[in-house]
């Protein structure tokens, strides 16, 4: 079968043009496959009954071992993962996914509120690092200038000036594993004053994915009006009503006859 398909892809090029690779030691044994030729060698070692319907890894190997062409990985990929006889036919060997389990929607305005921090920003008045506190029922946020990522007792201070002065306590408070919300101290400080502490998974910022679109939604703000210099995002932060927030609030906008 090897034999006959590489008479015939060799009877195809011209006899200027050896169907030969200049290259490692492995190359020079393989046989080049013209353009033209490169589907039919795919479907002769994935489709046939003497193939199987190999994997992606498979295929390649068995291709690999009497001919080559730059961009065969590719296409083998390509060819393997649009073959509809091994869609129908094999069962996935992955995990099972998950039910989606959602945050519950508040019932009151700044009873459940995520705390996340932007970090590593070009240094502006010794400030580098911006606090987003947003509340997850109105969407409403708050963004803290502040000087480097703060320690569990500096998230204290900035939680009682920011957050607790103008809204009172939350009921509860999303955030992710900085050392900062997982220290003694963060949850002393919670417990005392009666706030359930929820950690997002770790590896996982999906979990808290309403602060992290609010990030991006503020980054692309602050590079779109901060000057060449990018010296003064923190005026930007300090607005009453940045451009940001009423894109938060449009998904709420329900007609009762959806």
């Amino acid at each position: 079968m090897t034999t006959n398909l590489m008479q015939q892809i060799r009877s195809h090029t011209d006899t200027n043009n050896q169907p030969h690779v200049m290259g490692t030691q492995e190359q020079r044994q393989q046989c080049l496959v013209p353009v033209q030729d490169r589907v039919m060698v795919l479907q002769q070692f994935h489709d046939t009954l003497g193939s199987g319907h190999p994997g992606i890894r498979k295929t390649k190997d068995l291709i690999k071992r009497y001919f080559w062409w730059p961009t065969l990985a590719q296409d083998v990929r390509d060819f393997v993962g649009s073959c509809s006889v091994c869609a129908r036919a094999k069962h996935s060997t992955k995990k099972p996914v998950g039910l989606l389990q959602p945050l519950p929607v508040p019932e009151q305005p700044w009873s459940h509120i995520t705390i996340d921090f932007i970090v590593e920003l070009p240094p502006s008045n010794g400030f580098t690092t911006i606090m987003v506190t947003v509340d997850r029922l109105t969407k409403m946020a708050h963004f803290t200038p502040i000087q480097g990522l703060p320690t569990a007792a500096q998230t204290v201070s900035l939680f009682l000036q920011n957050i607790y002065r103008l809204h009172g306590i939350p009921e509860s408070i999303v955030s992710d594993r900085g050392a900062q919300f997982t220290s003694r101290f963060w949850r002393c400080f919670c417990r005392a004053l009666g706030i359930s502490v929820d950690l997002s998974t770790a590896y996982h910022p999906h979990t808290n994915g309403q602060t992290e679109r609010v990030n991006q939604s503020l980054e692309t703000y602050l590079r779109c009006y901060t000057t060449y210099l990018q010296d003064d995002w923190p005026l930007y932060c300090a607005l009453p009503n940045m451009p940001i927030m009423p894109d938060y609030t449009i998904p709420l906008v329900v007609l009762p006859s959806s």
